[in-house]
């Protein structure tokens, strides 16, 4: 297996001289077998391959935990949060025989003295003789306790199985936990239907959200979630912007199927909320619209097939979805609607998640309206050299009811190397480019040979994500653009959806 970090130094604000990442390379006994210190480049990426060339090279071929500290010398301040803050890489998994797998590390904050367990949580599996889970957890400097860590699965009549995981996790160990040896019989209590998993982690100076790994026919991974405690949405402010829009892209064709699965399990909301659903195309045409379409149920999971939207099935669809409550007259809803996205192939199950937010709305064009220098808004992607990898961008211009606004976009190549290009382009409101390295940037030599990062700037709000493909194989790998933060007026402002 071969893997592959990326992340990316902001251009703005640019970072202190005193800011800098220190990485560590343990191996599966918590020893360090490499460390080393990189600088920031502003707008330049840093590409941790563990086949390439760096200071890992000598334990090339071992497993093992990498450690990024975000690092300042000084103390921190506004203006260099970004920079040392969280870093949110992104990391592909690669094997020799074609398949390829994406996620961001939501992994660590040290919480150092904290008393509250986490409470672990967005993870739908699909358990059968062909597909396998696992939860995989990465510790940190800490020993965490045999037991800490208690699991429950439901499936879909509602029944609920538990168990401790009954190790110690040793300092910056990996723990891979087989939820089919944890819970026994679970493909049967599954009965060929998706499951919730959902933890209590009791957990010592860490902050953490497993790996949902897939294995066996599908191979995918993407990490969990955390229970949040969020105030539930008065009705007022739901109603004043049509409310909250959840979007996210569709591939729909003869390799690719999207699913979408809803939840509803943060804190602060407890009541079963409506979900309306709309289907747009690639020129933001709407091609559905279900108004009541499903029931958001407290604790439990509603899942669908994009196809089912959809007035030819049998034909070769791309856009976007948007999911938004429809709540009776006067009710509140939760703070965010929780979607996590789904692309099924013959080799794969890529996971997603996402979360509504005020895309566009007309509270937020008000605020660009009254200031001279409207923020632009970034987010990037990372671009692997491979001949037999592709990655197609996938750009939506979001909005809610009645958006009508053409979003101004530019792109920008980031290479790992230091070349640079950019291009620009516009988007029709509810439409979604979607396009290769090649095709967003025409003068671009050989670049399935180029290793670094698109990044996305807009001032609208654009909802962006990049799907993988393996000549090769039958993988196809799915993340969203990881934000970045803009400092505006004083102020550090995220993109939406971040």
């Amino acid at each position: 297996m071969r893997t592959t970090v990326t992340f990316l130094w902001p251009d703005s604000p640019p970072p202190p001289a005193q800011a800098y990442v220190r990485a560590l390379l343990f191996d599966t006994h918590g020893n360090v077998m490499a460390d080393w210190r990189i600088a920031p480049v502003p707008g330049q990426p840093v590409m941790i391959d563990s086949g390439g060339d760096g200071p890992w090279r000598a334990s090339i071929g071992r497993d093992g935990v990498l450690a990024l500290y975000s690092c300042c010398d000084e103390p921190s301040s506004p203006e260099k949060l970004p920079h040392n803050g969280r870093l949110f890489p992104l990391i592909d998994w690669r094997s020799a025989d074609g398949r390829i797998a994406t996620l961001h590390s939501d992994q660590f904050n040290y919480l150092h003295g904290t008393a509250e367990p986490q409470r672990f949580t967005e993870i739908v599996v699909l358990e059968t003789i062909e597909e396998r889970n696992a939860l995989i957890l990465l510790n940190g400097e800490s020993m965490q306790p045999a037991c800490a860590l208690r699991l429950f699965a439901t499936n879909g009549k509602g029944e609920v199985l538990e168990s401790s995981h009954d190790e110690a996790m040793l300092p910056f160990s990996t723990n891979r936990i087989e939820l089919g040896l944890l819970f026994p019989h679970f493909a049967a209590f599954c009965d060929g239907k998706p499951a919730t998993i959902s933890g209590r982690f009791e957990s010592t100076g860490l902050y953490t959200r497993p790996y949902v790994e897939t294995t066996g026919k599908r191979w995918g991974i993407h990490h969990a979630g955390d229970v949040y405690r969020w105030p539930a949405l008065p009705y007022f402010r739901h109603a004043l912007i049509s409310g909250e829009v959840n979007p996210a892209a569709v591939r729909h064709d003869a390799h690719t199927r999207t699913w979408v699965n809803i939840l509803h399990s943060h804190d602060g909301h407890d009541e079963d909320v409506t979900v309306d659903v709309t289907l747009y195309d690639a020129e933001g045409r709407c091609v559905a619209r279900r108004p009541d379409w499903c029931i958001a149920r407290r604790n439990g999971l509603v899942r669908f097939d994009v196809a089912d939207l959809l007035p030819a099935p049998d034909d070769p669809f791309q856009g976007h979805i948007a999911l938004n409550f429809a709540p009776a007259a006067g009710a509140a809803v939760p703070c965010h609607l929780q979607a996590l996205m789904e692309y099924r192939s013959a080799g794969s199950v890529a996971r997603m998640m996402t979360w509504s937010d005020e895309w566009n709305s007309r509270i937020r064009l008000a605020r660009r309206a009254r200031v001279a220098e409207p923020p632009v808004f970034g987010a990037f992607s990372r671009v692997l050299a491979d001949p037999h990898l592709e990655t197609e961008f996938a750009v939506t211009n979001a909005g809610h009811a009645g958006y009508q606004a053409v979003a101004d976009v530019t792109a920008h190549w980031r290479g790992k190397n230091g070349e640079r290009a950019s291009s620009h382009f516009e988007l029709a409101p509810f439409a979604t480019l979607f396009c290769t390295l090649a095709q967003l940037f025409p003068g671009l030599a050989d670049p399935q040979a180029r290793a670094g990062v698109v990044l996305i700037e807009s001032e609208s709000d654009l909802a962006s994500m990049a799907f993988t493909r393996c000549a090769r194989g039958t993988t196809l790998s799915a993340e969203h653009f990881m934000a970045l933060f803009t400092l505006h007026q004083g102020e550090l402002l995220a993109p939406a959806g971040s």
